[in-house]
């Protein structure tokens, strides 16, 4: 592919000023201090209606006057299917409520920016990134499954690729506008999935939209992603699938989420 790919992190860890990069918190958990979220659809629910995407909308802004480098979508157990059951709405609308989890983030990141600016606080301030949530499956499923992928028995890689490609496609599409940059496929539990990811991924992107992406799998242990299956195997996995399909230098990072701390320093 032509052209020089840039990490849009590098920036961040490159920094002077900086040298890290700050990721928000928890933004279920944020909107949850004014609305219970007990719908099949998690945070993504709040986009159904103005009032949701209005706390949706101050939650990012909240993380972004507080620090965060990066913004992470409400997008992340927005499924087509499940937009379409609790809506009641066709598949191009429910595509339309997921594009509209990255324009309220990438709102709330120019109204944060313009207030650092017009503070005069911008000295060691970068301007933060609005990254997109891809969330597994399993959690789509919205019974626990990312935690227990007991899915990865009963499918493919390519019954995977095709569940994921309508939103991935339909947020990717605002990477040319300028709303999105960046996305970030979490809570990945199997490595039948990061393969899934991987290969449609490499799928959609062309010498002119190639999509920075990072992996963040879930892990059960210090060396056990949900599934069994080591954290190990997964990163070769990775590693060797990410240059037989040319897009490693689009992997702008490789981690863990959603995992208890403890476990974390040992993956």
């Amino acid at each position: 592919m032509a052209g020089e790919f840039i990490n849009p992190l590098q920036q961040f860890l490159d920094s002077k000023a900086q040298g890290f990069c700050i990721l928000d918190g928890g933004l279920a958990t944020e909107c949850e201090r004014f609305v219970k979220l007990d719908n099949k659809l998690w945070s993504a629910a709040l986009l159904l209606s103005e009032q949701g995407k209005e706390i949706i909308e101050d939650a990012h802004l909240r993380y972004y006057r507080a620090g965060a480098d990066v913004g992470i979508s409400a997008s992340y157990q927005a499924s087509i299917k499940g937009i379409m059951d609790v809506a009641h709405c066709d598949e191009e609308e429910a595509l339309d409520v997921i594009k509209s989890s990255a324009r309220i983030l990438n709102s709330a990141r120019a109204k944060a920016w313009s207030e650092i600016q017009r503070s005069g606080n911008r000295e060691n301030r970068l301007r933060p990134l609005v990254c997109a949530s891809i969330g597994c499956f399993g959690a789509a499923l919205a019974d626990g499954s990312e935690y227990k992928p007991e899915y990865k028995d009963r499918t493919s890689v390519a019954d995977l690729i095709e569940w994921h490609r309508p939103r991935m496609e339909c947020l990717a599409s605002l990477l040319s506008e300028g709303v999105v940059d960046c996305f970030a496929c979490e809570t990945i539990p199997c490595i039948i999935e990061v393969e899934a990811l991987l290969r449609l991924i490499a799928s959609i992107s062309t010498s002119s939209l190639r999509i920075p992406f990072w992996i963040a799998v879930t892990m059960r242990d210090g060396e056990h992603l949900r599934s069994g299956e080591t954290f190990r195997l997964c990163l070769e996995t990775i590693l060797k699938l990410a240059s037989e399909l040319t897009i490693s230098n689009q992997i702008i990072a490789i981690g863990v989420n959603c995992t208890n701390p403890v476990y974390v320093e040992a993956a």
